[in-house]
């Protein structure tokens, strides 16, 4: 027997059709195909990028620590990780930059923030290979901060 498997939106419709419950169903969430090739090709453009941002600008430096981190969020993905710490290092950020347990850092401070945020980053992609997906917020947070000031 040679039956056709029906597609997923079939499967689906079917499911609602035959389902007597009167109660909302969960939303069906189809999942995302991800082609690793892209991926890569971004993740590696991204860093070869790296060498040419104006690392005096924050807000860019910030765009692409997310830009990077959408690009470069999936299992498969090689980082060049050395390559990404020293090029920051050179501009003078490092893992857990302003981390100090003894004091607290000045949240009102642009530089300061920034480099907390970096170093934040840079700590995770050293550490465990990726950089988190939190920084998207954290970098909306400042912006709506920090945006307005000129550098």
């Amino acid at each position: 027997m040679n039956e056709e498997r029906p597609s997923m939106s079939e499967e689906v419709q079917v499911f609602e059709a035959d389902s007597t419950s009167e109660e909302t169903t969960e939303p069906v969430i189809e999942e995302e195909v991800i082609d690793l090739s892209l991926a890569q090709e971004r993740t590696d453009q991204l860093t070869e990028r790296l060498s040419s941002i104006n690392f005096g600008r924050e807000d860019e430096l910030l765009d692409w620590l997310c830009q990077y981190q959408e690009a470069s969020q999936y299992a498969g993905v090689q980082h060049r990780i050395d390559e990404i710490l020293e090029t920051f290092r050179q501009h003078g950020y490092v893992p857990n930059m302003n981390v100090n347990a003894s004091t607290r850092i000045n949240t009102e401070d642009r530089v300061t923030m920034t480099g907390y945020i970096v170093g934040q980053a840079l700590d995770v992609l050293k550490e465990d290979g990726y950089i988190p997906g939190f920084i998207h917020h954290t970098v909306s947070d400042w912006k709506d901060k920090f945006g307005h000031e000129v550098a």
